[in-house]
C-alpha cells in the first residue's frame, strides 16, 4: 500500500510540475541512475550497472527529445547529451567508472544549474522544452 501512495505522489509531482521543475527532476533522476550503476559496479553487480545506466541513456534521450532546436543552446545541449550517451555506452561495454564518473559530474553541475535559475526566481526563454509528463520515463526510481 506504502509503494502505491508514493508511486501515486510521484505522479502527481510529474504531472503538476513546471517544465523547469520536470527538467531537474530528470537530471535528479539520471543522477540516481548512475550513482546506482557505480555502486553496482563496485559490488560486481553487472546487471544492475546495464539496467541503471540503460535507465540514464532514456533519461538523455527524453532530454534530447525536449529540446527546442531553433536555438544554438538547444543545438549544444544536444551534442552534450549525444556524448554523454556514448560515453555511458562505453561504460556500460567496458564495465568502466570513469564514463559514468564523468558524465555524473556534468550532470549534476548542470542539474544545478537549473535548480539555481528556478530558485532564484529567474524566467529566462527556456530552449529546453518541458518534457512531456517525463515522456513515460520512469523517473521515481
Amino acid at each position: 500500500m506504502a509503494a502505491h501512495g508514493y508511486a501515486a505522489y510521484r505522479e502527481a509531482q510529474v504531472t503538476t510540475a513546471s517544465g523547469g521543475r520536470l527538467i531537474v527532476m530528470l537530471y535528479d533522476a539520471a543522477v540516481k541512475r548512475l550513482t546506482a550503476a557505480l555502486e553496482a559496479l563496485e559490488v560486481r553487480d553487472y546487471e544492475g550497472v546495464h539496467n541503471n545506466l540503460i535507465k540514464a541513456q532514456d533519461i538523455l534521450t527524453e532530454l534530447s527529445d525536449s529540446l527546442d532546436m531553433k536555438f544554438e543552446i538547444s543545438r549544444n545541449l544536444f551534442a552534450l547529451y549525444e556524448y554523454f550517451i556514448e560515453r555511458l555506452v562505453a561504460a556500460n561495454v567496458a564495465k568502466d567508472a570513469e564514463p559514468i564518473k564523468e558524465v555524473l559530474a556534468h550532470l549534476t553541475e548542470l542539474r544545478d544549474t537549473w535548480e539555481q535559475a528556478l530558485q532564484g526566481g529567474a524566467r529566462p526563454h527556456s530552449p529546453q522544452a518541458p518534457p512531456a509528463a517525463a515522456g513515460g520515463i520512469e523517473i521515481s526510481g
